[in-house]
């Protein structure tokens, strides 16, 4: 019997022993929830500052046919304003180009043309889009959106870092959703 209670109290020690042995470190995935950003244009009067994407407006440019050409696809603009779900795992709204308003985000006054919304877990690389005016001028813009993931050595864990360089009519803005995200037109 004793020999037996023995054996019972060295089989754990010897499993955590073989256990122990490993060099490897586990690290753990924590779960993020990303902003899935849109592009957004603001256009004003280059004489007299007044928001030309404002319906309230005198001279506003809504009546003219705006749309974006992405992968393929026209884009019309549209005043689609189904509420942002409010979960723990955002999903992106679908791809659109939506006329918001002032009170919509915190961050963004004032009417704008939004394109988006893209998820920076899409991996995307190389990508492109045209605005049509609707006036016979356009803007290009050329983005990357994706997520690097790196070990962080200290905590045993993943942590993530979001890229998002853009491009606009070939000129370097930078990164960032409320900086170089937000593009500023005269006309």
């Amino acid at each position: 019997m004793c020999k037996f209670r023995l054996c019972l109290l060295c089989v754990p020690l010897a499993l955590g022993a073989l256990s122990g042995c490993s060099e490897e470190v586990e690290y753990e995935m924590p779960i993020y929830d990303f902003v899935n950003p849109s592009v957004c244009f603001f256009v004003s009067d280059a004489a007299t500052g007044v928001n030309l994407l404002d319906p309230d407006e005198a001279g506003t440019i809504l009546g003219q046919p705006i749309a974006v050409t992405y992968d393929g696809k026209r884009y019309e603009v549209t005043t689609d304003a189904r509420p942002v779900p409010m979960t723990r795992a955002t999903m992106p709204r679908p791809l659109a180009l939506r006329l918001e308003g002032a009170s919509e985000y915190d961050r963004i006054k004032g009417y704008h043309l939004a394109f988006g919304e893209f998820d920076p877990t899409d991996d995307l690389k190389g990508q492109s889009f045209v605005v049509d005016w609707g006036d016979g001028t356009s803007t290009k813009v050329e983005f990357d959106l994706y997520v690097v993931w790196k070990k962080n050595r200290k905590e045993r864990i993943y942590e993530a870092e979001v890229h998002s360089p853009i491009r606009v009519d070939g000129a370097a803005r930078g990164e960032g959703y409320y900086d170089a995200w937000i593009i500023r037109i005269t006309r």
